[in-house]
């Protein structure tokens, strides 16, 4: 990253929605619907929902966009966060964006007490993999889910 960049991160507010939408989308490969993006923003600009969106941003705009939610579980007294997406503009990659976005959604882990922040990423995405390695610890399970909508049996 070069250092004549400033870049600050906040959460996303109801006026970043012409920025935030076209990384929205891209991350979604364009495949998403108006509805889905119109709840998607809806949630996490709605401070009672808790699904939340972080923007970052450099001297030419928002080019990273981060969406996390907090949930109780079982095994801890204190909230877990769930990274749900991270997506950087892909001009601005390998640039060492994703980790300050990171670095920040773990500091806030820290300063707030969550007991951990975990995520997926596809096993075929050897980037991600690469990356969330220098960051993270691999847990040894699958993910398995079941749609109510499609019929497995």
């Amino acid at each position: 990253m070069s250092s004549d960049k400033k870049i600050s991160i906040r959460h996303l507010r109801r006026n970043d929605h012409a920025a935030w939408h076209p990384l929205w989308r891209a991350n979604n490969n364009n495949d998403i619907s108006r509805h889905q993006s119109d709840e998607t923003w809806k949630k996490i600009t709605t401070r009672s929902d808790p699904l939340f969106g972080l923007g970052l941003w450099a001297d030419d705009g928002l080019i990273g966009i981060l969406h996390y939610s907090l949930h109780p579980v079982t095994a801890r007294s204190r909230d877990v966060c769930f990274m749900q997406d991270i997506f950087i503009a892909p001009d601005r990659r390998r640039q060492g964006f994703a980790r300050i976005f990171l670095q920040e959604l773990f500091a806030m882990a820290k300063t707030k007490d969550w007991a951990w922040v975990y995520w997926f990423a596809l096993e075929s995405d050897d980037g991600a993999q690469a990356f969330y390695k220098t960051i993270g610890v691999k847990m040894e399970m699958s993910v398995h889910m079941h749609i109510p909508s499609i019929s497995i049996v």
